[in-house]
């Protein structure tokens, strides 16, 4: 298949390489770190640890929405952060716990996800940080291949190679069979509630003074210089060098960025494989779980949480793609019942997602005729799946 990213105009390639492959991109995520504190000094929420017969996750508030997770084997007082996009507030957590932290697993490169890999190893002098070596992960001290086995104490993780998302995105198992306990998945931005993620936020914003376009848009500052990305429809439209407008970047997780169809699908099928009752964590805590004082509903506190912040649009997406399947219908009824009582959607396995997941469905019979597509004479199981999975996220997209 085609590489998603090149499928955008070229302004998009252009913005994208500058976030990823230039110290804009680096400045960029300093300067939304920096908004983040001052907006949420406590937090953007509070979390309960969850306590796995020994095994501590702590999810840790970072930037505006996202979440780090500190894993402590509290027997050997030895940690593991996973994703620590702000330094700052991962190192409070590692010395309120009063834990070593032996290792940093970075999932991919995307600043919201590396970006405090640098100055945690520098406070952690012995500290490794794991990824995969294709990823060009910032820090990046031991490179991982797939299925990599890493151990530290009672804390077993593997590596599982998942391109797609990046070229090297990687995800972390963590064996609860040392513990009696479900295993629980490390996702990046990879798998969702119903959904494998996408471009899902659109802001309105002025363009010429009285010209009001729904768009997408990001701004990017070098010394004096203010580059402003405008998308619209996911296509980057116009590219300015001016300040139009209060922005923010839309690399939004799960979206096909440096792989095919078929790269994806691949990496979907390993999460698929997995055991059933292995639990999600996410990277993005959904709005609605928070109250009016800025902390998580009842409800939430010590849950685990697999959707996008978006699991109820991803229910109705999947509604349109499966309209008769019953259980798609019992969870969203029950996602509808937990945000009007202001709690958060119950935890999600991998189970539960190869039921209503149409990402993780592309064997579904009655997924191929309503997309209305059929295998042809010539074409393989696998690369007809791949089809049927481009014509979701391309689908999606457009949903949204």
């Amino acid at each position: 298949g085609k590489i998603m990213a090149r499928t955008e105009r070229p302004l998009f390639r252009i913005a994208y390489a500058l976030y990823t492959k230039t110290r804009l991109g680096y400045m960029y995520y300093k300067r939304q770190m920096k908004k983040a504190r001052e907006l949420y000094p406590a937090g953007h929420s509070t979390a309960q640890p969850c306590d796995l017969n020994g095994i501590k996750i702590i999810p840790i508030s970072v930037l505006s929405d996202n979440y780090s997770y500190l894993v402590i084997d509290t027997a050997a007082g030895v940690a593991v952060v996973v994703d620590p996009a702000d330094p700052q507030t991962v190192q409070a957590v590692i010395k309120e716990e009063g834990v070593v932290l032996e290792a940093i697993l970075c999932t991919h490169k995307h600043w919201d996800h590396s970006g405090g890999n640098k100055e945690l190893k520098k406070l952690h002098t012995s500290c490794r940080v794991y990824g995969s070596a294709t990823d060009n992960i910032p820090g990046l001290t031991h490179p991982l291949s797939h299925r990599d086995s890493i151990a530290f104490g009672r804390l077993h993780f593997e590596a599982l190679f998942t391109p797609g998302h990046t070229v090297g995105h990687m995800i972390y198992l963590l064996d609860g069979r040392t513990v009696g306990s479900p295993s629980s998945l490390f996702s990046g931005d990879l798998v969702f509630l119903s959904g494998c993620g996408g471009l899902h936020n659109n802001e309105k914003c002025s363009w010429g003074g009285d010209i009001a376009l729904k768009c997408c848009c990001f701004t990017l500052i070098c010394a004096s210089i203010t580059f402003t990305f405008f998308f619209l429809n996911g296509k980057c439209r116009y590219w300015v060098v001016d300040r139009i407008c209060q922005s923010k970047l839309l690399l939004f997780p799960g979206r096909m960025f440096e792989g095919s169809a078929a790269t994806m699908l691949s990496s979907l099928d390993t999460v698929s494989s997995l055991s059933e009752d292995t639990l999600l964590w996410p990277v993005w805590w959904p709005d609605f779980c928070k109250n009016t004082h800025g902390g998580l509903s009842q409800g939430c506190m010590g849950m685990f949480l697999s959707g996008h912040e978006y699991a109820e649009d991803n229910l109705l997406f999947a509604a349109e793609v499966e309209p008769r399947n019953s259980v798609r219908e019992n969870k969203y009824q029950w996602v509808l019942l937990q945000r009007g009582q202001k709690l958060c959607t119950s935890p999600s396995t991998i189970g539960e997602e190869k039921q209503y997941n149409p990402f993780l469905r592309s064997h579904s019979a009655e997924l191929h005729l309503a997309l209305g597509l059929q295998q042809f004479q010539d074409e393989d199981w696998t690369q007809f799946r791949s089809r049927v999975l481009e014509e979701l996220r391309k689908r999606k997209d457009i949903y949204n």
